[in-house]
């Protein structure tokens, strides 16, 4: 198995049925948002827009304001897009910060206007939005403020903070001893990719028993059998008493489940 370095970046996406029903939206204002969710579903944006327009105009909810910010965002039309998400923040949805800060990292590239409405968005609880944090100011070379949040991000409850943190250390600045340390956090809690690449540094740290542990481990998170055993057996070279060894210590790791079955 390869490292794998993706970066979580999480997206917010169309505000549910379920959270306009616990608005009490009128009826006519909730035929409208579905006329304008079945469009949006199918990519006919122009259309949806102009339902949930009718729908907002009837019930002026925070989730439709998200939704026309949203349906803005994907017809790149960024500055109704940053209107609306904007309006839906003032009006309280916490999601309309997290992407106002989003499309400015990702789609218009004005950091620093991407920092504050981050900012703006965690100051309202919005636990996401401080792994994007992180992940900007990583690829900032900032590393002090990245590390910051991505501690953050995880202590609030977000898995792929601990992962991205171990990704930091072990690919940005080859400091192998809190790699491990924070993938283990996250693979703990059963992240797959965390799971695997303690695999791959204790590869590197010459440690085959406890790389070829966490690899096997890795099979009942998804990784495919066969490709496991002939990574291990003919990129690694792993022996066979090595890999007995290996098949022992992986069910005492402190991961949720471990690999039961043969190793031939």
């Amino acid at each position: 198995m390869k490292r794998m370095f993706k970066i979580f970046i999480l997206l917010f996406v169309f505000a549910s049925q379920s959270l306009l029903a616990e608005q009490d939206i009128s009826d006519e204002a909730f035929k409208a948002y579905k006329k304008g969710e079945k469009l949006y579903q199918t990519k006919k944006y122009d259309e949806a827009l102009k339902w949930f327009k009718i729908s907002f105009d009837e019930d002026s909810s925070k989730d439709l304001a998200f939704n026309i910010g949203l349906t803005y965002d994907e017809l790149k039309d960024y500055p109704n897009a940053i209107k609306w998400y904007r309006k839906a923040f003032e009006m309280g949805d916490k999601k309309g910060g997290a992407n106002l800060g989003l499309l400015y990292d990702e789609k218009l590239k004005d950091y620093p206007k991407a920092i504050k409405w981050y900012k703006k968005a965690i100051k309202k609880g919005n636990v996401s939005a401080i792994n994007n944090l992180a992940i900007l100011y990583k690829q900032q070379k900032d590393y002090p403020n990245a590390i910051k949040w991505y501690k953050k991000a995880f202590e609030m409850g977000n898995l792929d903070g601990a992962y991205n943190l171990g990704c930091l250390y072990d690919v940005n600045k080859k400091d192998f001893k809190n790699a491990i340390i924070w993938y283990k956090k996250a693979a703990k809690k059963g992240h797959k990719k965390a799971i695997n690449n303690l695999g791959e540094v204790y590869h590197d740290l010459k440690d085959n028993i406890t790389a070829s542990a966490y690899v096997l481990a890795g099979i009942v998170y998804g990784y495919d059998k066969q490709e496991t055993f002939k990574y291990l057996n003919k990129t690694w070279k792993i022996d066979e008493p090595t890999m007995i060894k290996a098949y022992k210590l992986q069910q005492t790791l402190d991961i949720p489940k471990h690999y039961i079955g043969d190793i031939d």
